[in-house]
């Protein structure tokens, strides 16, 4: 919370300050009012919750919060805003449901001394992206892995094979050889549709 606190929020292109403004003015009026309807739900505000339109027009302090009710829009929804909900867990089960209690699955993070649990932990969460002891970054910026979200997020992959072969059609192509799939040699249907049936299973072991 005192990182926070420190953040240097302004709206010029210089390096003095750490994070700019809600980019268009639907957008922050969506998140302001998200904010609003978060704490009448009896949400608390540890640190943040205003606007600062003193530094810029759309400018809203980082903002994190507690005790956001499950029925307010900032719990579950993406919110493309300065905020972060803390929900406190008792146990890895705990915090694997709450991860994924939610439409969306776009990103995630998993903070840990143990990387490998992390990555066993990363399996579980419904998101395109796991993190493990960072926000987004390290997934995001591996431009050979597939990046885009799972459930309601996003509408495929890009970076690696996956995000190649959306461009791309498959065809197939087949020859039959020997006989046709109707040649039934004089057979009754149910007899060459069992015969063909055990001929089929027997190929594929012959690839």
């Amino acid at each position: 919370m005192e990182h926070t606190k420190r953040v240097r929020l302004g709206t010029g292109y210089s390096f003095d300050y750490d994070m700019g403004s809600i980019t268009t003015r639907a957008n922050f009026e969506r998140f302001a009012g998200y904010l609003d309807q978060a704490t009448a739900s009896g949400a608390s505000v540890l640190t943040g919750g205003r606007p600062r339109t003193d530094i810029g027009p759309q400018c809203y302090e980082p903002t994190i919060l507690v005790d956001v009710a499950a029925s307010a829009c900032l719990h579950a929804e993406e919110v493309f805003g300065p905020v972060a909900a803390i929900y406190p867990f008792a146990t890895v089960e705990e915090a694997i449901t709450l991860a994924n209690d939610t439409a969306y699955g776009l990103s995630a993070g998993i903070w840990t001394r143990d990387t490998k649990e992390g990555l066993r932990l990363g399996q579980r969460i419904r998101a395109g992206g796991v993190n493990i002891n960072d926000g987004y970054a390290a997934a995001f910026g591996a431009h050979s892995a597939p990046a885009g979200g799972m459930k309601a997020s996003g509408v495929g992959r890009r970076h690696g094979a996956s995000g190649l072969l959306r461009y791309t059609e498959a065809q197939t192509i087949a020859v039959q050889r020997l006989i046709s799939i109707e040649s039934r040699f004089g057979l009754p249907r149910r007899i060459h549709g069992e015969v063909l049936s055990r001929a089929v299973r027997f190929l594929k072991y012959l690839r």
